[in-house]
């Protein structure tokens, strides 16, 4: 276990778990785009999935401005995330719309520990004044917020076709 005695220590294993985490959930992505039935959250995830590997890169260019090595910090957040949304889907008969409403209220709650993450992460590099760091953190907590945003907006209109279609409304 690394001792955390200074903010910078902390820092390192934030980026650290943060850098595991966006490994975790590049390699789920494909996953839930498979178990998605609509084109558009397929899509989504497909673009998400784009975004997410820039975000590793981005990060590995964080460890090289800290003239740090590159190292992974086990993120078991982001692993329960990821295995409690694809359980409520996988094996089970889960309608086509109800399906996709599941995988993107997952897919948000991942967006939610990231921003949490990376805004922890860039207060500690403003602390630190690593203003080329706080900066990069601050571009990828702004993309998730607004995937985020895109996944809301989405899981309304997925929700509100589940809905229509359980009533035996026909759009």
């Amino acid at each position: 276990m690394t001792t955390l005695s200074t903010h910078r220590d902390l820092l390192l294993h934030e980026l650290r778990d943060m850098y595991d985490a966006e490994h975790q959930i590049v390699d789920a992505l494909p996953r839930m785009s498979a178990m998605a039935t609509s084109p558009d959250v397929k899509t989504a995830f497909d673009e998400h999935q784009v975004q997410t590997e820039e975000q590793i890169r981005r990060l590995e260019e964080v460890f090289a401005l800290l003239d740090e090595k590159l190292a992974r910090e086990p993120c078991p957040g982001i692993e329960g995330i990821i295995t409690e949304g694809m359980k409520t889907v996988r094996g089970k008969d889960v309608a086509g719309a109800v399906r996709d409403t599941a995988l993107l209220a997952s897919a948000r709650r991942v967006e939610h520990y990231e921003m949490a993450a990376y805004a922890g992460a860039w207060l500690l590099a403003q602390t630190l004044k690593l203003h080329d760091v706080a900066n990069a953190l601050e571009q990828t907590r702004g993309e998730e917020e607004e995937t985020d945003g895109r996944l809301e907006r989405l899981a309304m209109k997925t929700a509100d076709l589940s809905a229509g279609n359980s009533a035996g409304i026909v759009s």
